[in-house]
């Protein structure tokens, strides 16, 4: 009897290094490499604060806010934002990263460890909400 072959393996992701400064809504490559990975010389980055916006599972990860579930105002739409609505527009990959809420505790909160670096679809933006789909991990960040 024929046996099937094992299930192909899936190749590693690429680890890459990126630069985020404080308060800045968009990430830099640190290197060449880097760059040449992501295809773009900076890209969007967010954040996951386990507030029920991003929902995890599945092949696809979807990302839902609006304003009748943010207690931010519309933040999407920030005119300091441009940039960073613009490269999601254009399809560059989204770094996502773990964060923590501002508390007594923790009064600065904390932008987090990285989750990765997605390719993302459906990306939409507007008056009342804003969401996206992340279809792959890109990368992985050191």
């Amino acid at each position: 009897m024929k046996q099937s072959p094992p299930p192909a393996k899936t190749a590693p992701k690429p680890v890459i290094g990126l630069t985020q400064k404080r308060g800045a809504w968009v990430a830099k490559p640190t290197d060449r490499r880097s760059a040449a990975v992501l295809g773009f010389e900076q890209i969007p980055v967010m954040r996951d604060f386990d507030d029920g916006e991003w929902t995890w599972g599945g092949k696809t990860v979807t990302y839902r806010v609006d304003m009748e579930t943010t207690t931010d105002g519309r933040w999407w739409l920030k005119p300091e934002h441009e940039g960073w609505r613009e490269l999601l527009r254009e399809g560059a990959p989204l770094w996502v990263r773990k964060a923590k809420a501002a508390s007594v505790a923790e009064p600065t909160g904390s932008v987090g460890r990285s989750i990765g670096v997605f390719a993302t679809s459906s990306v939409e933006i507007d008056e009342d909400g804003m969401s996206l789909s992340l279809t792959e991990r890109l990368a992985t960040v050191k």
